[in-house]
């Protein structure tokens, strides 16, 4: 189920970001809600808390205040697990690897994995923000007066010393964050990969793998970059045109036909789950794309297009909703018949062993005197 729940986190996050970069659709009332879903998962603190003195900042503060969170959560957790990891070591040596006996019940390795598993989730939901930030920065218009316009922020020219002084910082998060975390991940796996059926790999790099077929371990950074294309780069084709989701949808297939081919997941249903998404997706441009070119005026005006575009945004989330209900409802089911046979098998304290000895038959003259300890006593010494 964790799986299933990280391709939902990843639908809101795609889907979520189609109302800002096909700003020329005219979205259902719905987009609005996958937009502020998406700005709480990558904890995009500028569109939580949205007020008059930061919106009149303009761009850059926004730019800036993303790359913020980004740097203080890529460095903060392992700053955090070496100095946790410093301290506690001074005081208690013997607790630590190379110190004393180690296992995979050390406190020290459940504190990692805790870690790393809560560092490769923000950045998980970090990521495509971070990307798309850094790509509107060099999303630029040009007006009649052969000038150039920052589109995100028309109030700044792009093309000056100034703009380039921020295109450097951009560069810089450019190989820290859009290229550095994907290859750090990539590189995790790669020295562990032979290690990748151990418990203690698990414990700390299963979010990364272990839903994934063992020779597909890499496939999650294939979908860092599916995320990469259709939350961010798209939006440096073209912006506002026809050829901008045509492109889009050209990438959702690719990535339909990839998954179909490689069928990547361990488990069928989280399979079903992700062509499920894909389709969505596919189909959600596809209707942004009649609406853009307005076709839908033709075939029964905006409502219907509407209502496909509402199922396309819902079936994800309902598709989750009833996996769920089945797999809580096996669980159960598989309890209760555990439970039934546990009370209906007989138990062998009070079955006898087939192995043993039947017991001897008693005398009459043993059976007639068997209230009377002295008749016995006297039986025996005859005997």
């Amino acid at each position: 189920m964790q799986e299933q729940l990280k391709l939902l986190l990843s639908n809101f996050q795609i889907m979520g970001s189609f109302g800002a970069t096909f700003g020329d659709v005219e979205w259902p009332d719905l987009m609005a809600t996958f937009q502020n879903i998406k700005d709480s998962l990558e904890v995009d603190i500028m569109a939580l808390f949205a007020v008059d003195c930061f919106d009149d900042a303009g761009y850059l503060l926004q730019f800036y205040s993303v790359l913020a969170v980004g740097l203080t959560v890529v460095a903060g957790f392992p700053s955090l697990y070496w100095l946790v990891g410093s301290v506690v070591r001074l005081r208690c040596r013997k607790t630590f690897e190379g110190d004393g006996p180690s296992d995979d019940s050390s406190w020290q390795l459940r504190f990692r994995a805790m870690m790393c598993k809560a560092w490769l989730l923000t950045s998980f939901l970090l990521y495509p923000n971070i990307a798309n930030r850094i790509c509107r920065l060099l999303n630029c218009q040009e007006f009649d007066d052969g000038r150039q316009w920052l589109i995100s922020d028309l109030e700044f020219e792009c093309w000056t010393p100034r703009h380039y002084d921020h295109l450097g910082v951009a560069a810089v998060a450019t190989v820290l964050f859009v290229i550095g975390l994907p290859s750090i991940f990539l590189t995790m796996l790669w020295c562990n990969r032979a290690t990748l059926d151990t418990e203690r790999t698990r414990a700390w790099l299963g979010f990364l793998y272990v839903k994934y077929r063992r020779e597909k371990w890499f496939w999650e950074e294939i979908e860092l970059l599916r995320k990469l294309v259709l939350t961010s780069m798209v939006v440096l084709v073209r912006p506002g045109s026809i050829l901008q989701i045509v492109a889009a949808m050209s990438v959702t297939f690719i990535w339909l036909v990839l998954l179909a081919i490689n069928k990547p997941y361990r488990n069928q249903s989280d399979t079903y789950v992700a062509l499920g998404m894909y389709v969505a997706q596919h189909v959600a441009l596809w209707g942004g794309l009649l609406k853009r070119v307005q076709v839908a005026d033709e075939f029964g005006g905006t409502e219907v297009f509407n209502g496909i575009l509402v199922f396309t945004m819902v079936f994800p989330i309902g598709l989750v909703a009833v996996l769920l209900v089945v797999q809580v409802s096996n669980k159960v089911g598989d309890k209760l018949r555990e439970r039934s046979a546990a009370l209906t098998r007989p138990s062998l304290a009070f079955m006898p062993s087939a192995t043993s000895a039947p017991p001897p038959l008693a005398s009459p003259l043993t059976a007639a005197c068997a209230c009377s300890p002295a008749c016995l006593s006297s039986l025996g010494s005859s005997t």
